[in-house]
């Protein structure tokens, strides 16, 4: 999916399932838990600020916020303000090289945190290869 203009939404397109889970979570950069503590539109980019509380991977380190992206203004995934998700994000780095930031894309894995969703995730790491060092 990638990039949707604003006034061009469908329907969102949630990851499910357990094969999603675990390719989402072996091809993310970045994979925890987090409180969605404030979103603002920024041009046709939704920008939310979000309080790690859990990290289950990183390929870069986190500080306890940050802001995470979705490249387009639909509402996908549906975040709520004050509610808990794990989140599965990739680093994105423009080709300047003068943005470093969070993409979650509108059909990435963002699911409300539950105990269950967290063993879940927990055993998603198993199944990932080595990345190269």
């Amino acid at each position: 999916m990638g990039f949707v203009p604003a006034g061009r939404c469908g329907r969102c397109h949630p990851a499910k399932g357990r094969s999603q889970r675990i390719r989402h979570f072996c091809q993310s950069d970045f994979v925890f838990q987090g409180r969605i503590l404030a979103q603002d539109v920024v041009g046709q980019e939704m920008r939310y600020e979000v309080e790690v509380t859990t990290s289950y991977r990183h390929h870069f380190p986190l500080v306890s916020r940050e802001y995470v992206w979705v490249p387009n203004t639909c509402g996908c995934p549906p975040l709520r303000v004050g509610a808990r998700y794990v989140l599965m994000a990739r680093r994105h780095v423009n080709y300047e090289r003068t943005l470093n930031r969070l993409l979650l894309r509108d059909d990435g894995y963002a699911r409300p945190w539950t105990p269950r969703e967290e063993r879940l995730v927990r055993g998603a790491a198993r199944h990932c290869p080595p990345r190269p060092p």
